[in-house]
């Protein structure tokens, strides 16, 4: 303990930690440490030593943790300005600056280099301190990418009103679904939509509630959706059968006979599926959804016309195939 001796002593006769001191304190041969009792140290004495051991940025940190560590002492309320990074971590690491809301908006003030680390350290006392007047989005998001419990992450999301994007993040099902629900940037869409087969199921229907309600943009780019998602919203029920009719035809020049006839048997349009038979002949009412449906087999040249079936009017029948010109000698 000499050497905690001669620094004492040193100490409380100069009343600070000049050059001298802090040379001989960096030298010291061991981390020095003011808990044993067989140091005589009045309690002034500690906090005065404590208080300026805490704004040294002279002192090695090893001494520095130290010295501060064994003195026993903490700031409920910290706002010291102009200590040294690699101190102030040393400080929070150390439980020596606590987690308060005064203190949080100072170290984000003065400190915002430490700010993620002070967080990170405190989650608990942040996550349960937190208010709509405390709370920073910039946090929130990078907070959101901690291998933390999803529950402290559920909790901090109930403050934020702003878009957060979940493309390329690494996010869980839980936190996810949150964030599509109450948080949803609609730019991710396009992306999400095309992604939709490598998400959880959870997330899944949370994004096949979003096409169902976006469906006119879908309809316009069908191709932005994968396969699986616009099976499925052909096939729901609840979603305005005309709009499954629409995309239907929508996706008509991107599908191939086989995926045709497992929608028309979806969509109860069967008749449609006689065209592939050359045998039949079926007949389409007339009207501006089946004008459509043909237009898109027209488009797609498994038939060459449609037109007025004279023998039974306001219906159409088809031609497969131009008819033969006749020719005129």
């Amino acid at each position: 303990m000499r050497s905690e001796r001669n620094v004492l002593d040193y100490f409380c006769v100069a009343d600070e930690l000049d050059a001298g001191l802090i040379k001989f304190i960096n030298s010291a041969d061991h981390l020095l440490d003011f808990s044993s009792a067989n140091i005589s140290l009045t309690e002034d004495q500690r906090i005065s030593l404590f208080t300026k051991a805490i704004v040294c940025n002279e002192i090695l940190d090893a001494q520095y943790a130290s010295i501060l560590n064994s003195l026993h002492r903490y700031y409920e309320t910290f706002n010291i300005p102009n200590i040294q990074e690699s101190k102030v971590n040393i400080l929070v690491r150390d439980n020596i600056i606590r987690m308060n809301p005064d203190t949080l908006k100072y170290i984000r003030t003065e400190y915002p280099t430490v700010i993620s680390f002070f967080i990170k350290h405190n989650i608990d006392e942040y996550e349960s301190m937190m208010s709509s007047d405390l709370f920073v989005q910039s946090e929130l998001l990078e907070i959101l990418s901690w291998d933390i419990p999803d529950a402290i992450k559920l909790k901090l999301l109930e403050y934020s009103n702003d878009e957060i994007s979940i493309v390329g993040k690494n996010y869980s099902a839980q936190v996810c679904v949150y964030i599509l629900t109450h948080n949803l940037l609609e730019t991710d869409l396009s992306v999400l939509y095309k992604s939709y087969n490598n998400y959880e199921g959870e997330i899944q229907d949370v994004l096949f509630k979003h096409s169902k309600a976006n469906i006119e943009e879908i309809i316009l780019d069908p191709q932005s959706v994968t396969e699986s998602l616009k099976e499925r919203i052909l096939m729901d029920s609840d979603v305005p059968y005309d709009d499954r009719v629409r995309l239907f035809v929508a996706m008509f020049p991107y599908i191939g006979q086989v995926e045709v006839c497992k929608y028309l048997s979806t969509l109860n349009l069967s008749e449609y599926a006689k065209i592939f038979d050359s045998h039949s002949k079926p007949k389409f009412e007339m009207n501006q959804q089946n004008e459509s449906i043909l237009d898109a087999f027209k488009k797609k040249g498994w038939i060459f016309e449609y037109i007025e079936d004279e023998s039974r009017p306001d219906f159409y029948k088809i031609r497969r195939r131009e008819p033969r010109k006749i020719e005129i000698d």
